[in-house]
């Protein structure tokens, strides 16, 4: 195993303006590579070739999709593809009166619930009645090995690369007010995105482990754009300001010494993938991912879903616009986004100067997201949970007030 190394390029240009302001513009780039993904190394055959035909069990697998979805998801009779029929010729009229086909086909739907690994397993492992052979012309285990259905391996096949450019207006206090203002337009890629370390496995995996480039795509963390801002002002009021210069110590104890500052943040959707949980298409490692259906809609947002309750999706039915990802392949990444993140915290202070030279006396109240903004994030992407398809589970928290009180000599 090798140690993984990064690339980093940064430059930043800045420039000063009127009103005190100052402009920062940068671009940003980080290239890594070799870092740590596991990948399986008892993965099935995905690839295999029949020669005969010139077709690879994904491939065939591919066709029974289709087959399956131009039927309107229903079980029916299916032509004879020839991979099958080449290399499961003992399976034909075993399950369901027909060919090795029609006899693939009926299992993979009826008794292994679309689960193409679970089928090629059925396939590959299960002896003839009576015999000690199994279906595949080439013997017991031609596509899986013996000792598992599953091997996962820490290797240095993961890559990524980030690019961004930063934009910065601020200005200095001055008159009682300051200011920062930064934004971020950025795209992360990589072909997995998981912790490296202490995730065991829960640790980035690859879906594909012969091809390391399957599932190469906007990262899971991936923010498109990123906001923050914040801002100090002091209130015009007391002693030498703009409203009370001539207060007295009184007056000024109760009008002067006030300051608002707030900090805004927000942040565009993170990309997700959509699950078909139960059925495993490439390796028994993750669980099957999604492909959207041709010409059916993927539209997404902040809705109400038809259950009345806040949903990615305009409702529950919209679990029908997918498929899970067919045999040897990877599925759609970032096929949906979440939607964004914004919160304002504000805080106003008031400063009272005491009696005795160096005592301050301060009082301060804040409000974390101060105007109560829901962030809904978590939603159900499952299509198997058809009834709450979409729906969210979670909110960040809501508002949170406290007050303070500090004295300080």
């Amino acid at each position: 195993m090798k140690a993984p190394y990064s690339l980093v390029f940064n430059v930043n240009y800045a420039k000063p303006l009127p009103g005190k302001l100052t402009l920062e513009l940068g671009y940003a780039a980080r290239l890594y590579h070799r870092g740590l993904v596991q990948q399986d190394f008892d993965q099935p055959l995905t690839n295999f070739l029949d020669k005969k035909s010139g077709m690879t069990w994904s491939q065939a697998v591919g066709i029974l999709h289709q087959k399956y979805l131009s039927a309107g998801q229903n079980y029916g009779p299916i032509a004879n593809i020839p991979f099958f029929e080449n290399m499961f010729p003992t399976s034909a009229n075993v399950f369901v009166p027909g060919s090795a086909t029609q006899n693939y086909y009926h299992e993979w739907i009826i008794n292994n619930a679309l689960s193409d690994e679970d089928n090629l397993n059925q396939f590959d492992r299960q002896r003839i009645e009576g015999t000690n052979n199994c279906y595949s012309v080439f013997g017991c285990n031609t596509f899986y090995p013996y000792q598992a259905a599953g091997l996962p391996t820490w290797t240095n096949a993961a890559y990524a690369n980030y690019n961004a450019l930063t934009v910065t207006l601020r200005r200095a206090l001055s008159n009682g007010l300051s200011f920062d203002f930064n934004y971020t337009w950025s795209h992360s890629i990589d072909n997995s995105s998981g912790a490296e370390a202490g995730a065991g496995q829960s640790g980035a995996v690859l879906q594909d482990a012969f091809n390391v480039n399957a599932f190469r795509g906007s990262s899971d963390f991936d923010q498109r754009h990123n906001i923050t801002m914040d801002a100090l002002y002091e209130l015009p009021f007391g002693r030498n300001r703009m409203f009370g210069k001539g207060a007295n110590k009184f007056v000024d104890a109760v009008i002067g010494g006030w300051q608002i500052s707030t900090i805004f943040r927000y942040h565009s959707g993170l990309p997700s993938t959509i699950s078909a949980n139960g059925a495993y298409p490439t390796n028994y490692e993750i669980s099957a991912l999604v492909d959207r259906l041709p010409g059916a809609p993927n539209w997404f947002g902040k809705f109400i879903d038809d259950n009345g309750v806040p949903s990615l999706f305009p409702n529950t039915a919209a679990a029908n616009n997918y498929f899970q990802q067919a045999g040897g392949t990877t599925g759609t990444r970032a096929i949906v986004r979440l939607p964004g993140i914004s919160n304002v915290d504000l805080s106003l202070m008031k400063t009272f100067s005491m009696p005795w030279e160096g005592h301050r006396l301060a009082f301060r109240a804040e409000a974390f997201n101060a105007f109560n903004h829901v962030n809904l994030y978590n939603p159900i992407l499952d299509i198997n949970n058809t009834a709450t398809f979409g729906e969210f589970q979670n909110a960040l928290p809501a508002r949170v007030m406290q007050l303070s009180l500090r004295y300080s000599f």
